[in-house]
């Protein structure tokens, strides 16, 4: 399965420079957010997470990326290592220490979830990355004998069976990650969380009762020191009546902006 994050930043050689701090906030944000993402999300949702994690790839050096692979959250070392892969192919040698890498990490794909190991992630990851240097690395891992046989024997036919031990269940991890997720957003300090938590607060898709509980977060998104965030939420408050209102103060930004 090809890396989703390769596939859509794949063509992008270099970016704009980053806001000073930036590199670290998003670091943070994606650790505060505390999984990983593709795209799409849930029922053709998308993915904010994914769109920082863009912004990541495209501003963070290879040595900004190289470093985030030691970050404690395992989120943010998974986001950094599929940067490194789809930005940075020559240096996947970084990615080595992570095959030690034991700390689980819940997977959204779609309406699909999975709990892996960091380990596990990564060499899914450069299974469907098909270039050169993703098969000199596959190749490297499965004659590593210091390596778990199961982790070797993915690495050799990027195939796995339901019983190779490199999965992790958590049933209660996803609730839990849910309960936080928007609270954080609501006060994280990087202004793309909070402009994405305004974007997503829609009264008029949320069901009353769900919605209930986060008007207050947006209320206090529509004062928002930063304008981009301010404008989104006050978009989303002004909506009524099946107008669609707000939909370029809400465009989500591109990464290389």
């Amino acid at each position: 399965m090809r890396c989703l994050l390769a596939l859509a930043i794949a063509a992008a050689s270099c970016g704009p420079p980053s806001q000073p701090g930036e590199v670290e906030a998003i670091a943070d944000a994606l650790a505060t957010h505390g999984r990983v993402e593709g795209e799409s999300i849930a029922r053709g949702g998308v993915s904010f997470a994914y769109a920082i994690a863009r912004r990541l790839a495209v501003v963070a050096s290879r040595e900004d990326l190289a470093a985030l692979l030691r970050h404690d959250s395992a989120a943010t070392r998974a986001y950094a290592a599929r940067a490194i892969l789809a930005m940075h192919p020559d240096a996947l040698g970084e990615l080595r220490p992570l095959l030690a890498d034991r700390a689980s990490v819940l997977l959204f794909e779609g309406c699909i979830i999975h709990q892996l190991p960091v380990a596990t992630l990564v060499i899914r990851d450069v299974c469907g990355a098909e270039s050169l240097e993703a098969a000199e690395f596959l190749a490297q891992v499965a004659a590593d004998a210091s390596l778990r046989e199961p982790l070797r024997s993915f690495a050799r036919t990027c195939e796995r069976s339901d019983d190779d031990g490199l999965d992790e269940a958590d049933d209660d991890a996803e609730l839990e990650l849910e309960a936080r997720s928007a609270e954080r957003m609501a006060t994280h300090p990087y202004w793309r969380m909070r402009f994405y938590l305004a974007s997503l607060l829609d009264p008029r898709e949320l069901a009353r009762d769900t919605f209930d509980g986060k008007l207050p977060m947006l209320r206090d998104l529509a004062r928002d020191p930063d304008p981009r965030v301010r404008a989104c939420a006050e978009a989303r408050e002004r909506r009524e009546g099946g107008e669609e209102l707000g939909a370029s103060a809400c465009a989500w930004p591109p990464a290389d902006e």
